[in-house]
């Protein structure tokens, strides 16, 4: 008995203090996300007292226990209004706390219209809610016996990665082993000795004792809230939460100016403080934060100081800052929103980090963000059905628009799983409404309170007061509405703007060192750059500068780069990257994408050397690297600039490697010139420099450029194709080229503004000899049909490129599509409404009358029921007119001879223009020809009106003129169109052509077929006004 009594109790002790050890082994499935509980319940029901009532709402909620009520009412009442800061315009969200906190525990963050933040911890009187029985936020020390916490001077502990529902499960355990062997070793005391009996049951319990996991709950609420006492301050909170314009433009005087007003005791002092050093912190200002915080920080300060010190950490690229997180979690506040940002840092700051995404689910999180982060993290390590399953629980929390997803690799390569594609709608023109599941038990709310559902997150707004709540919809009424996710975040973003906008004067900078801020910053100029605003972009990072430090100002100076690269301003978005990267070298500081964002800058400039040593330069800094295919570009790019020849033409400068073929070169410029020509039939003017073609060798072309999707052409800012060593004018050749040079023309004439799915739409609307089948039936047939809205994400993001290729060829149709309401003039009004920086939706409603759900299902209708079942662009035969080796006599041979001989194409860009005697014989040819065209031309013209005005079919009268008259052109009867230059005839002779099978067809009402040869007539006329145009006339 004696044996076995030791014995017990050791290895009871041994294996108790061992438990924590084994309990650190990684999780091998997800926790599912915590539903709400009642003390979350009653502080949502508080939270919407507060937004109508203030601080009194949460007196009278105070348990009569509460240390706050012994104060007294008038007293507490301050007490609690130091703490919650200002209603208006504050966002209060809801955040998951850790299960070792209890079931009466409800944390919120907090954040204020000046930037401020903070955490509230509110603590109830029982499990389903009711009284508040305590109150904590940054500024208190809930620890029983605070530590000093190490500060990034100090050497930083490691932070804890216990999973925590295995840290509440061992604090269980070790309660309930303590009370079950207490029982058991007074029994087993009893039966000894006497002498012995006191020793061996107080041994006993002292080694229970010292295994168990000690909670990280706050101090009792028996313990009075006397320290600190800030009652004295609330003027002073209530003006730093609320952003007013003296704490913006100068918060020190403000601080010190409530300072000298209040008689705050000395305990108070130090809050005061903090709040100074976070004001400074939102200013971006972190010499004075640091200041603040002092060199050695006091061990009494609150979890405030280790928050603002960890932030400062992260803008110096410290890794304290993870340890400083790690503090501010054991003093009682382990918030979802600080696990984001400890995340965030481990990933930059470690190489094998242990804070991840996954750690943070064993919370039993309810925020999306960290799940739609856990499925990334999967993705990565190719654990596709765990991803696919943290995918499936983060968009029921809170789906994200299309584009988002699209936008990201790792979520991206999720979409197309047969189990998750359902989910996204693509097929939709609106954004998936995602309606959460289970029941409701609605909170009541006040009559005034607006509440709106996406997924499972529920919005509350009140008196000025927002309330989030993930996954709180089983706290909505069951009639409240659903709103899609791209509807939220457009509300979110008017939201940053309201309060960022560059154009109000006053409006806080976008500067920033504070997150709250900083994400506010950069969701207000990403909305600015998709809408293509970028004067506004510009204006409201006007103050950025490197100095300030932090990963998010690193985005908002590369945003404002690009918004300067957009709006011509390329040297002063160069010097803004420079300097970045300047400031960021002198620190040390890791800054790989702004390094790849110059390199793009200086590379449009043809400076390839410093593009490829930058490029280097960012590889070295990060774990992954993925710039050698650039690299390998830049370096084909850089043999040309080295050893190439070039031949100038009007709008073209054509590059190919030396001895790469002149004669061949003067072919390509021709068919560039020409093919200009037609291609302007559906793009305004475009206007800039000479576009720059380089003709490289097929070997080096894939080597740069193919990839796990090969291309064999494509348009980065100069026009690139593998034909230095190929040398064919053959059709499938020349619509490459054409194909090419449409995406030059159309970025230049829409200042690189054109949506991705009108530049491949367009560019496969304009090639020539490519047949186009209409995939819309077979695919409506089947339910694979994108919608309109979904083919620009997808063809802009990082799809799978089976929905890539989807979404590249239905593009083609829409553009066919558009042409067939309006002719070729509804296309350039299209591009001219981009040009002048319109959105989709805005340009498709000035030109065609429909917002974008009505474009997508007529779209659809025609494509279905009306739209050809093919398309193909005849091939013009440039190989038979611009290659010599077709015999003398041919009509081809000829006009190559005369077009590659006469071309106005040399090494200085120098042009010829006709001589006397082909002027004299070209107008005497143009009088008959005027003289015998006029009927023709004149039912042509009203035509062409109808067309571009966009109302409608012309008249079958005018049909039936249009084909009689040009019969009689093109039977023989008259030689008008026998032009004195042989291309120049060949041509009209097309276009008259054409203009019979355009009246008959249109007689006959087949609209479509019509159209298509109306659109021949209009490039055979194209190119005979280029050949007219030395002459001064006109076809």
């Amino acid at each position: 008995m004696r044996a076995f009594s030791w014995i017990s109790i050791l290895a009871s002790a041994v294996l108790a203090c061992a438990a924590p050890a084994a309990a650190t082994a990684a999780p091998t499935s997800d926790t599912a996300p915590r539903p709400i509980s009642g003390a979350e319940r009653s502080a949502v029901e508080l939270a919407a007292d507060f937004a109508l009532r203030g601080s009194e709402a949460v007196w009278e909620r105070l348990d009569p226990e509460a240390p706050l009520r012994a104060l007294g009412h008038d007293a507490a009442v301050l007490e609690i209004s130091a703490r919650l800061g200002t209603r208006a315009g504050a966002i209060w969200t809801l955040q998951t706390p850790p299960a070792s906190y209890g079931s009466r525990v409800a944390l919120f963050h907090l954040t204020f219209p000046s930037g401020a933040e903070d955490l509230l911890r509110l603590e109830f009187a029982g499990p389903a809610g009711g009284k508040i029985r305590q109150l904590w936020t940054l500024v208190d020390r809930p620890q029983a016996k605070p530590g000093r916490v190490a500060t990034a001077r100090q050497a930083p502990t490691a932070p804890s990665v216990l999973p925590e529902r295995a840290s509440a499960a061992l604090s269980d355990a070790a309660r309930a082993g303590f009370a079950v062997w207490t029982a058991l070793l007074v029994v087993l005391a009893w039966a000894q000795r006497p002498a012995r009996r006191w020793l061996r049951f107080a041994l006993g319990t002292l080694l229970l004792a010292a295994c168990s996991t000690p909670a990280n709950d706050p101090r009792s609420g028996d313990e009075a809230l006397l320290e600190p006492r800030l009652g004295e301050l609330v003027p002073l909170r209530l003006a730093l939460t609320a952003g007013e314009d003296p704490v913006r433009r100068t918060p020190g005087a403000a601080v010190q100016g409530a300072a000298a007003r209040s008689s705050a005791p000395s305990a108070a002092a130090r809050i005061e403080e903090l709040w100074a050093a976070e004001a400074a912190l939102v200013q971006g200002d972190l010499a004075r934060v640091e200041a603040l915080l002092g060199a050695s920080r006091p061990s009494t300060d609150p979890p405030l100081a280790s928050l603002l010190q960890a932030r400062v950490a992260v803008s110096r690229f410290r890794v304290a800052a993870l340890a400083e997180y790690d503090a501010v979690a054991r003093a009682g506040f382990a918030a979802d929103l600080l696990k984001l940002e400890q995340v965030a840092v481990a990933s930059i700051l470690e190489e094998f980090p242990t804070d991840t995404a996954a750690v943070a689910l064993e919370s039993g999180t309810r925020n999306a963000e960290l799940w739609y982060l856990a499925a990334a993290e999967a993705v990565s390590r190719d654990q596709f059905d765990l991803a696919e399953a943290r995918m499936r629980t983060a968009w029921s929390l809170r789906p994200l628009p299309r584009d988002e997803i699209f936008a990201e690799p790792d979520l991206a390569a999720l979409v197309a799983r047969p189990a998750l594609f359902p989910l996204f709608e693509l097929g939709s023109a609106s954004e998936p409404r995602v309606r959460a599941a289970g029941v409701r038990q609605a909170v009541p709310l006040p009559a005034a309170a607006e509440g709106r559902l996406c997924g499972s997150h529920y919005s509350i707004r009140l008196a000025g007061l927002e309330i989030e709540l993930p996954g709180g919809a089983a706290l909505a009424a069951d009639e409240t509405p659903v709103q899609d996710a791209a509807s939220l975040r457009g509300e979110v973003e008017r939201r940053a703007l309201a309060t960022l906008s560059p154009l109000s004067p006053g409006a806080p900078g976008a500067v920033s060192a504070s997150p709250a801020r900083a994400r506010l910053a950069e969701i207000a100029a990403r909305a600015l750059a998709r809408e293509g605003r970028w004067s506004e972009l510009i204006a409201l990072t006007g103050g950025e500068t490197p100095r300030a430090g932090g990963e998010t100002t690193r985005r908002l100076v590369r945003m404002r780069a690009l918004a300067l690269r957009q709006t011509g301003r390329s040297e002063e978005a160069t010097a803004e990257l420079v300097r970045l990267a300047q400031a960021e070298l002198a620190r040390r500081r890791p800054f790989p994408g702004a390094l790849y964002d110059l390199a793009e800058l200086v590379a449009a400039d043809g400076d390839y050397d410093t593009a490829i040593r930058l490029v280097k330069k960012a590889d070295a800094q990060i774990r992954r690297p993925f710039g050698e295919n650039r690299i390998r570009q830049f370096s084909l790019s850089l043999e040309l600039e080295k050893d190439a020849e070039e031949l100038r033409s009007p709008h073209f400068l054509v590059r190919f490697p030396e001895g790469g073929g002149g004669r061949y070169g003067r072919q390509i410029a021709t068919v560039l010139e020409e093919e200009r020509t037609r291609v302007m039939q559906w793009i305004p003017q475009p206007g800039g420099e000479p576009v720059i073609v380089e003709l490289l060798l097929l070997e080096s072309f894939l080597d740069a450029y193919g990839g796990e999707v090969p291309v064999l052409g494509l348009f980065d800012g100069r026009v690139r194709m593998p034909l230095a060593d190929i040398r064919s004018l053959a059709p499938e050749w020349i619509g490459l080229v054409s194909h090419e040079l449409t995406h030059a023309l159309l970025t230049s004439a829409t200042h690189g503004r054109a949506p991705h799915w009108l530049q491949e739409g367009l560019a496969q609307h304009a090639e020539m000899g490519r047949l186009l089948v209409n995939p819309m039936p077979e695919l409506e047939k089947s339910g694979r049909t994108l919608s309109f809205p979904a083919l620009e994400p997808i063809l802009r993001g990082f799809a799978e490129p089976q929905l890539v290729e989807l979404a590249y060829s239905e593009s083609a149709w829409v553009v066919a599509f558009i042409e067939s309401r309006g002719g070729r003039e509804t296309l350039r009004r299209l591009v001219a409404a981009y040009a002048g920086g319109a959105s989709t939706e805005s340009a498709i409603q000035a030109v065609l009358g429909m917002d974008l759900p009505s474009f997508d299902r007529a779209f659809r209708d025609w494509a279905v029921r009306r739209a050809p079942a093919k398309r193909l662009t005849p091939a013009r035969r440039f190989d038979r007119e611009l290659e010599r080796p077709f015999a003398a006599e041919t009509v081809e041979a000829e006009a190559g001879r005369r077009a590659v001989d006469g071309v106005r194409v040399s090494s200085t860009g120098s042009a010829g223009a006709p001589g006397a005697s082909q002027r004299a014989a070209m107008a005497a040819w143009h009088e008959r020809y005027r003289a015998a065209t006029a009927e023709a031309k004149g039912v042509y013209s009203r035509v062409d009106r109808i067309y571009r005005s966009g109302l409608g079919a012309p008249a079958p009268a005018d049909c039936a003129a249009l084909r009689r008259s040009s019969a009689a052109l093109v039977s023989g009867r008259s030689d008008a169109l026998g032009a004195p230059e042989l291309r120049l005839a060949k041509d009209l002779q097309a276009a008259f052509e054409a203009l019979v099978l355009f009246g008959e067809t249109c007689e006959q009402g087949r609209t479509l077929e019509a159209i298509q040869h109306y659109q021949e007539a209009s490039q055979a006329f194209a190119r005979a006004a280029t050949q007219l145009r030395p002459f001064a006339l006109e076809p």
